[in-house]
Parts: structure tokens; sequence; C-alpha cells
């Protein structure tokens, strides 16, 4: 993606250093949009670290189950 997108949105959604995690507006305004984009290669997932991200929300208990849907 041009200009960053994903890494800049990877920064949004990862954690913060006191392992809490972004405000839940923040959660649910992101992954409906990155649902929309139909095709993000595996290669700008692993350099923008949005991947690990995502992955991160598929398996965190402290998520809510809609932002867990939208990770998966």
């Amino acid at each position: 993606m041009d200009n960053n997108l994903l890494e800049g949105v990877s920064r949004w959604l990862e954690p913060l250093p006191d392992k809490s995690l972004p405000a839940l507006d923040i959660q649910k305004e992101f992954f409906p949009i990155l649902k929309k984009m139909e095709y993000i290669d595996s290669n700008v997932l692993k350099e923008s670290r949005l991947g690990r991200v995502v992955l991160f929300y598929t398996k965190c208990k402290r998520v809510t189950p809609d932002i867990q849907r939208a990770a998966n």
C-alpha cells in the first residue's frame, strides 16, 4: 500500500506500552475498513506488522466478540 498506510493502521491498533488495548471506538472503526479492502498482499502485511496485530486480536480474550469476528 502507498505511503505506509497499513503501518499507520497497525500503530493505531497495536496494544499500548502498558498492555492495554486502544479505545473500542478505534477498533470498531478500523476493522470494518480493513474488511472492505479486497486484496492485501501477504508481504505488505508482514512489512507493516498489521498481520501480527490482527492475529493478536483473533486470540486475545480481552477483545469484544464482534471485533474478534472481524479480525478473523
